[in-house]
């Protein structure tokens, strides 16, 4: 004997919605709240797209860039002078804007402006401040070069700027023959929020320098250092 099925389909879910007149209110004053948000992104992003234009890049919006496979050196520059002179303060427009300069073409262009844009944003708990500075060590550990090294340095080492360091750590891994960075990226060893980006890092550079250290985070009480830590032993001996 099978059990009768309880509940309704979505199906029948979706037609009793149809009929339920506060329920498309709701939807109706959504959809006219989302509206305002569009035109006012729209508006935010609109110099841009026409400074983009000149270029003979033609785009709608600058996660054309964020979604595409296609390079555009030329519009490197502008979006760069964008985020020095914080032309855009809107904030999913401005994330659109960074996660744009992730590629190689930025390499050497973006890299001081985009350092000392994260060091200009608060540090608060607001969601979007933080999105952007962890976006920002996203965009440097794909265009990483000895220039930043200080300037990374600083960052991962200020336990202030919390998880927003973990692509900056992981960049470091890139720096090949830099004690300066090896010691860093030993002492991060120490830091429970850092710990598992400096493994990632440290074997990259198959840093026989921090095996000692490593192998005590083989009696972590966390289960991935653990892994981790048995995963960098296995590379560096």
């Amino acid at each position: 004997m099978t059990k009768k099925r309880s509940g309704i389909t979505a199906l029948e879910l979706h037609k009793q919605l149809e009929q339920d007149e506060d329920y498309k209110e709701r939807i109706r004053k959504k959809n006219e709240e989302l509206k305002v948000i569009w035109e006012m992104r729209a508006k935010a992003e609109e110099p841009l797209i026409k400074d983009i234009l000149k270029t003979g890049i033609k785009i709608s919006s600058v996660y054309d860039f964020v979604n595409t496979a296609d390079s555009y050196p030329e519009a490197i520059p502008i979006l760069v002078n964008y985020i020095k002179e914080q032309k855009i303060s809107e904030p999913i427009i401005k994330e659109g804007v960074i996660r744009a300069l992730t590629v190689k073409e930025a390499k050497g262009i973006a890299n001081t402006a985009l350092l000392e844009e994260y060091n200009k944003i608060p540090k608060g708990e607001d969601f979007h401040d933080h999105q952007q500075r962890w976006l920002i060590g996203n965009v440097i550990n794909k265009i990483i070069n000895e220039n930043d090294v200080d300037a990374v340095l600083r960052i991962v080492s200020d336990k202030t700027n919390g998880h927003s360091r973990q692509m900056f750590i992981r960049a470091l891994g890139k720096i090949k023959r830099s004690e300066k960075v090896e010691n860093v990226l030993i002492e991060l060893l120490s830091d429970e929020e850092a710990i598992l980006d400096s493994l990632f890092a440290l074997s990259k550079l198959k840093s026989g320098k921090a095996v000692s250290k490593i192998k005590n985070l083989l009696n972590s009480e966390n289960l991935k250092i653990r892994n981790e830590a048995k995963k960098f032993l296995k590379i560096v001996k």
